[in-house]
């Protein structure tokens, strides 16, 4: 019989870092594909994504961002989905669903 193992200080620390580089990456990316600088899609100095921010240099640009509404259908009782229609300067647009985490009321 097998006997669980506490995980050790320095996995904890692994898992963290490569958990950031993850992060990092994924926001250099997008950054790369949007034509911009990380620290403009980041609050935190560049290393996460910011989603108001990223609104805010679609908007720069002339993409049209309608104020978001609440979905008709909420799947989770942990979550509120909220729609976001966005609309580039071709016409072409898509609508972005966003799961905000439920606040007790």
């Amino acid at each position: 019989m097998k006997t669980a193992t506490k995980p050790l200080a320095h996995d904890q620390r692994l898992s963290q870092a490569l958990a950031a580089n993850a992060a990092l990456a994924r926001l250099q990316h997008l950054a790369k594909s949007v034509r911009c600088d990380p620290t403009d899609l980041s609050s935190d100095g560049g290393r996460s994504i910011d989603m108001l921010r990223l609104l805010d240099v679609m908007r720069a640009r002339g993409y049209r961002i309608d104020p978001p509404v609440m979905a008709t259908a909420q799947p989770s009782p942990l979550h509120t989905i909220w729609l976001i229609n966005i609309v580039v300067p071709t016409g072409v647009g898509v609508r972005l669903g966003v799961p905000l985490p439920r606040v007790p009321a």
